[in-house]
């Protein structure tokens, strides 16, 4: 079966979505006063050469983060050293910490192998680092990831090590060993052959369906009711199931195999919404799947597991935007303040949006954007904890404007500034003046 749920073909929402439904080509704010730059330089703690890992950031950090269940770490753009870096260290400090669930933006099955990886087991590395499917993980910075992951859970008891999840249900390898489908069907072989048939004729009438609509541009209505009809069938025939697949294949995996069926019922949902250009809802619903798909694994894993999320900006800050919803605004509202996001922001420099004339070149921001104001103040990279800042500086963060949000396949311009603010979009802001693109593997 051809991968149906193609990006291209149905046109899946990609973070542009988001960015053009709040984009400003230019900003009229003004510029930070000299009070504001004065606040920004005393109550802005450096990272210096040793980044969060440095005694002072780190007490920081982790008062910052001591009493969250979850931790988003989000990134301004999709390709940038400095922030994959820091958001190693923020890991590498929070399962010192306690933390036991690190989960990605990247497809909910195929993250499989990367998790077994990480636990240690014979995988090879350079097939953990496909499994992530997107090509903006595929650097030498996450690869980094993994192994610091891989060391730390080779020191731990099998209950103490941490886990690596995807919370992503968009997945292009839905025909492939890593698929969701084809994950899903092996393990329904194990204990019930009828099952896996009907499941998978479910999953092949709902792909030639997509097929005809991807080639027509559109879903008709009726092949709308009739796709989402089959993929609700199949979620609903494994969920009946629950009990013989738990008393064959043990608890964990016969839950995973419920939760897989119905988050390809819910990418179906997307699928539908984008291709009928509905892009905002298909962010929304991919972002409220992503959200709970995370949650999830936090009660599966026990109600002590802390978890952090790696992702972009504009998943994990807190954001509603006419409607348009992040995985951070509906985290928010299951945990409130149990949830600490940690957004990132930059004056300018060097990043990759996964094109082949990388790296691309932001310039240096106006000073009258937060980024520019920021770059003005500050010649190293910073932390600010957004809830504790205080007079002029917290004033300015809930009120001053323009920010550079960058998404992969260069369809954003690094001169469009968005308009938000700081706070409450997130609760702890990493700034670096200036950026270095990623480094990419082969």
């Amino acid at each position: 079966m051809k991968n149906v749920y193609a990006a291209r073909a149905l046109r899946l929402p990609t973070l542009a979505t988001i960015m053009l439904v709040v984009a400003c080509q230019s900003n009229t704010e003004p510029a930070a006063t000299p009070e504001v730059v004065a606040e920004i330089r005393a109550q802005a703690t450096s990272l210096g050469d040793s980044g969060l890992l440095a005694s002072a950031v780190r007490q920081r950090v982790l008062q910052s983060t001591s009493s969250a269940t979850v931790v988003t770490l989000g990134e301004a753009t999709h390709g940038t050293r400095e922030f994959f870096v820091y958001k190693n260290q923020a890991i590498q400090l929070l399962i010192q910490n306690g933390t036991r669930i690190v989960a990605f933006e990247a497809p909910w099955a195929a993250t499989r192998s990367v998790n077994a990886y990480v636990q240690g087991d014979p995988v090879p590395e350079t097939a953990a680092m496909t499994a992530l499917q997107y090509n903006v993980w595929r650097t030498e910075e996450v690869r980094d990831l993994l192994r610091m992951l891989r060391a730390a859970n080779a020191t731990r008891s099998a209950s103490e090590r941490v886990q690596f999840v995807g919370v992503d249900p968009q997945d292009y390898g839905f025909t492939t060993g890593d698929g969701t489908m084809a994950q899903l069907d092996t393990l329904l072989r194990r204990t019930d052959p009828l099952l896996a048939n009907q499941v998978k004729q479910n999953y092949a009438t709902a792909g030639a369906i997509a097929d005809t609509a991807t080639r027509a541009g559109r879903f008709t209505s009726a092949q709308v009711t009739r796709f989402t009809t089959v993929l609700r069938q199949a979620s609903t025939a494994v969920a009946a199931a629950a009990p013989q697949l738990a008393a064959s294949l043990g608890p964990s995996d016969a839950a995973w195999a419920v939760r897989s069926a119905e988050v390809l019922r819910l990418f179906g949902d997307q699928a539908v919404k984008s291709g009928a250009g509905d892009e905002d809802g298909a962010f929304t619903l991919r972002d409220s799947v992503m959200a709970d798909n995370l949650l999830w694994w936090a009660q599966r894993s026990g109600t002590t597991r802390r978890a952090v999320l790696w992702g972009h900006n504009g998943h994990t800050g807190v954001v509603d935007t006419d409607g348009v919803r992040s995985t951070g605004w509906f985290l928010r509202r299951t945990l409130g303040n149990a949830l600490v996001s940690v957004g990132f922001s930059f004056g300018g420099g060097q990043y990759n949006a996964n094109v082949p004339n990388d790296p691309q070149t932001a310039p240096p921001a106006p000073s009258s954007t937060v980024d520019g104001a920021l770059a003005a103040a500050l010649t190293t990279p910073a932390w600010f904890d957004l809830r504790t800042v205080t007079g002029a500086l917290a004033t300015w963060f809930t009120q001053a404007k323009g920010t550079r949000w960058l998404g992969a396949g260069g369809d954003s311009s690094p001169t469009t500034y968005l308009p938000l603010t700081m706070r409450p979009t997130f609760d702890a802001l990493i700034f670096v003046p200036t950026i270095t693109a990623s480094r990419k593997l082969p």
